[in-house]
């Protein structure tokens, strides 16, 4: 009797290890799939189609999660925003800056009749807070625009960028102080952490590469080339 109970375990035993040799592995999803399932996320979220500008999926660059570059259908492919996919391959928890790249249109509404009090020609290029970072996931397009420089002004802060024409030889106190007095009302408005760059082109240089861009220079990157700037002035604050 204990030959055949035994026996019976044993078989039982056996039938056991077998069904779960026959048990595969999920497959991993592949990068086409992450890269659908990541662009379907968004989607979802913010009910409009987006485009991908770059992806790069976990490995020995990314870490241990997909890294995307995304930019709004029909939008400058330069001017995307960051989309993380994290932890379990087959339940990931996603994130994404898109919220940042809405809210830069605030700061740039904050920051340009300040910049129009010190000039009468000039390009700036607010930073898109979403290019490098991603937001909590409660974060929203039609949030306050106050919550979210509240958590910006600790989180990593927004830059300004301000472009002009100064007909003046470099270096020029002149233009170092004019571009302190910009920064600071700048800085004064904006509180936080922030950035703040003035760039002096000559009149001629900046009449063809800032604002006639005459190589697609904003187009491609979303900014203007500033080694062609003759004078520079910088300035970041903390809160």
């Amino acid at each position: 009797m204990r030959r055949a109970v035994s026996l019976l375990l044993v078989v039982g035993l056996l039938a056991a290890l077998g069904g779960c040799a026959m048990i595969k592995p999920k497959p991993k999803p592949t990068p086409a799939e992450v890269r659908q399932q990541m662009l379907d996320y968004l989607a979802a979220k913010y009910g409009r189609e987006f485009e991908v500008s770059s992806m790069n999926t976990r490995g020995f660059d990314a870490g241990d999660r997909d890294v995307m570059e995304a930019y709004p259908a029909g939008g400058n492919k330069a001017d995307t925003f960051r989309v993380y996919r994290e932890g379990d391959t087959f339940d990931p928890v996603m994130s994404d800056g898109y919220v940042g790249y809405v809210m830069r249109d605030q700061y740039e509404a904050m920051a340009r009749p300040i910049v129009e009090a010190h000039f009468t020609e000039f390009r700036l290029v607010v930073g898109n807070p979403g290019v490098s970072r991603t937001f909590p996931a409660d974060f929203t397009p039609d949030m306050s625009f106050e919550q979210f420089h509240d958590y910006l002004s600790s989180h990593g802060g927004i830059s300004f960028n301000v472009f002009i024409p100064w007909d003046a030889p470099a270096p020029d106190p002149g233009f170092q102080t004019t571009a302190k007095a910009l920064v600071d009302d700048i800085k004064a408005q904006v509180g936080g952490e922030g950035y703040a760059t003035v760039h002096g082109y000559d009149p001629s240089v900046f009449q063809i590469r800032i604002v006639e861009d005459e190589n697609g220079f904003f187009e491609r990157f979303n900014t203007y080339p500033i080694m062609l700037a003759a004078q520079t002035y910088h300035d970041e604050w903390l809160p």
